[in-house]
């Protein structure tokens, strides 16, 4: 059986690692020898010697190492960090997992420097005391390529390994299967179309036919059922659950739907005091509370909204206290109110900063990071509150703790705190250059801020000469350091050459774009942070109208439209963007491309080789703007 091992551990580890890769001198080396266990095949529950080898990393010259592990079972990872030290050349930790645990990823960091390797991570299964792999160890690397790695440790999705990796799992251990038919479904819809669902069908029939079926088996079948479009045996599972499980999570999901839909709010509140008193402690109640002050707000009746939330806030987020808050500062309604709102919210997030049970996949910093964000965020509205009481001095502190807590990283936060340091009567011009230039240096500065800026210096030297010279040295550094967190995310990997039409009925393809640098973004007309991003990449495109060696396409998938070659032309119509848009009607290409979230973007090379992969739009324009300027710099 070892030998069983040792070959499907090189076979995973060739999949895993993605080949080889160069040198500086050009010879191949295989990326995983930066990473060795001692013992080789590691165990679950006992010790296990990590060894890094950082020469050649994105890492090599850091002078101390952070070793992030995230172990596995199934579901989410636990991470633990290890210190590291040095023995000659080499980084060491030791660490003991649980003896549950299944496998583990490894990334590497030294301040924002990661070494993820390459987006792949350094991933190891775990052996029994036999020295085979432990039941599970294949099935959660399957769960980390196709959900928790990309956000967690930074490795590219990869639906196609996760579908292989599990079905690796049920061949070596068809009892497991069982743990993992609602992800392996999922792969199977996704990836193998109509063949998927005849298999997900067989999967399901014998799943029916099992004797006195468990809940979890119920709402499976019921579930996937209906996504196979077959309502009445979806219908008839529904039917057992609401009878096995009358109390359970399937029924309260059910009302909860009910309660959504209902769009009269005297019923929706009738709806939300049923389920109060049947389903008591639920833990969907703060989302019926979210639910009917978000009905309140929407039909602008703000004060019916604070009232009934005031009322049923016991375990709602900070953030509907800050919500509410502006909604009476917007709408320029009783400014006191809007206080007390955001010193609750304040309240809150302070409470919950110390006192919420850090998720296991979260490192220690990473969960103090994500505490801090939203303490800064209830501080900004807390902020906004107090100037509109006529509080400057206690607004300009509030803000002051939000820019830290967010590690001068939100640029709206930066800038607004910005004004007022510059606006706010007696201020100290010096003072405020200060506290503003990490903004534009770290690149988490906008226009507005750089404008706010040379208004400090005018007051400080009583004039504007010298400004660009020395604004210039801010954004110079601003640029080395994008560059230095870009270079570690660059891919070379083949583009997939597509045919897709263009809103006037031409053809494009990648091959006769060969020789200039593409930019390719995956998109849809209901996806928010698509359309939030689309500003800055208005600038983008404008940067290079003349420039003849850069393009920007625009590939309009997942649509829900009927008719999406008209969807997408009102919408241009309407929006008036200068954008090439490309349709990607059956979803070929975005499939193609493998992505699993929009907005996503490609930045592809002049011999047709993508580049960059970015995902998301994390909402500060001015950044988008730099990066994609960055990205295309390094690739031409």
């Amino acid at each position: 059986m070892k030998k069983t091992w040792s070959l499907l551990l090189a076979v995973a580890i060739i999949l895993w690692a993605g080949g080889c890769a160069k040198t500086k001198d050009g010879s191949a080396a295989d990326k995983n020898e930066a990473v060795k266990f001692d013992p080789a095949q590691p165990r679950a529950g006992m010790p296990v010697t990590i060894s890094y080898n950082s020469a050649g990393t994105p890492l090599k010259n850091a002078a101390s190492i952070l070793c992030i592990a995230y172990i596995y079972t199934k579901g989410s990872p636990e991470a633990r960090t290890l210190p590291m030290t040095k023995e000659g050349s080499v980084w060491k930790a030791t660490l003991s997992p649980a003896p549950t645990a299944r496998g583990m990823i490894l990334k590497f960091q030294a301040g924002d420097s990661i070494d993820n390797n390459g987006r792949k991570g350094y991933a190891t299964p775990f052996a029994d005391a036999g020295g085979n792999p432990v039941p599970g160890s294949f099935a959660g690397l399957a769960e980390a390529y196709s959900t928790w790695g990309n956000d967690l440790i930074g490795i590219n999705t990869d639906q196609d390994l996760a579908l292989a990796l599990l079905d690796k799992e049920f061949a070596l251990h068809p009892e497991v299967k069982k743990d993992y038919l609602p992800p392996y479904f999922s792969l199977l819809a996704r990836l193998k179309k109509e063949e998927g669902k005849a298999q997900i069908a067989r999967e399901l029939e014998a799943l029916a036919a099992r004797p006195d079926p468990g809940v979890e088996d119920l709402s499976l079948l019921q579930y996937w059922m209906a996504r196979l479009n077959r309502p009445d045996e979806s219908n008839r599972f529904a039917a057992l659950l609401r009878e096995k499980d009358p109390k359970g999570e399937f029924v309260q999901v059910e009302r909860f739907q009910e309660f959504s839909k209902e769009t009269d709010r005297a019923k929706k509140a009738v709806l939300f005091e049923r389920f109060q008193a049947e389903f008591p402690g639920s833990a969907l109640l703060p989302q019926f509370i979210q639910g009917l002050v978000g009905a309140y707000r929407g039909a602008r009746d703000f004060k019916k909204a604070a009232d009934f939330f005031l009322k049923n806030a016991d375990g709602v987020a900070w953030s509907v206290y800050a919500a509410l808050s502006s909604d009476f500062l917007k709408n320029k309604l009783d400014a006191g109110r809007a206080a007390e709102l955001a010193a609750r919210a304040v309240d809150l997030a302070r409470k919950q900063h110390t006192a919420d049970e850090k998720p296991s996949y979260l490192t220690e910093e990473e969960w103090a990071k994500e505490r801090d964000s939203d303490l800064g965020e209830a501080l900004a509205t807390r902020g906004e509150s107090l100037l509109a009481v006529n509080k400057a001095a206690e607004a300009v502190q509030a803000f002051k703790e939000a820019v830290q807590r967010t590690n001068g990283r939100n640029a709206s936060l930066n800038t607004r705190y910005a004004e007022l340091l510059v606006l706010v009567p007696g201020s100290d011009p010096a003072a405020a250059m200060a506290e503003m230039e990490p903004f534009i240096s770290t690149g988490n500065g906008t226009a507005k801020l750089k404008d706010y800026l040379r208004q400090a210096y005018i007051k400080k030297q009583g004039n504007d000469a010298g400004f660009d010279a020395y604004l210039g040295g801010l954004e110079e550094r601003a640029h080395a350091k994008l560059l230095a967190e870009l270079k570690p995310q660059l891919n070379d990997i083949p583009g997939v050459e597509f045919g897709l039409e263009d809103l006037e009925g031409n053809r494009v393809t990648l091959s006769e774009l060969r020789g200039k640098v593409v930019v390719l973004d995956f998109w849809a007309t209901w996806c928010a942070p698509c359309l939030s991003s689309f500003p800055a990449m208005k600038r983008a495109i404008e940067n290079h109208k003349d420039d003849p060696g850069v393009v920007f396409l625009f590939v309009n998938s997942w649509e829900r439209a009927a008719d999406k070659k008209k969807n997408a032309i009102d919408f241009m119509v309407k929006t008036g963007y200068p954008f090439r848009v490309l349709l990607d009607l059956d979803n070929a290409v975005i499939d193609a491309y493998k992505v699993d979230g929009i907005p996503t973007k490609f930045v592809i090379d002049g011999k047709g080789r993508i580049r960059f992969k970015t995902t998301g739009f994390a909402g500060n324009p001015f950044r988008l703007i730099d990066e994609i300027e960055a990205m295309i710099e390094m690739v031409r």
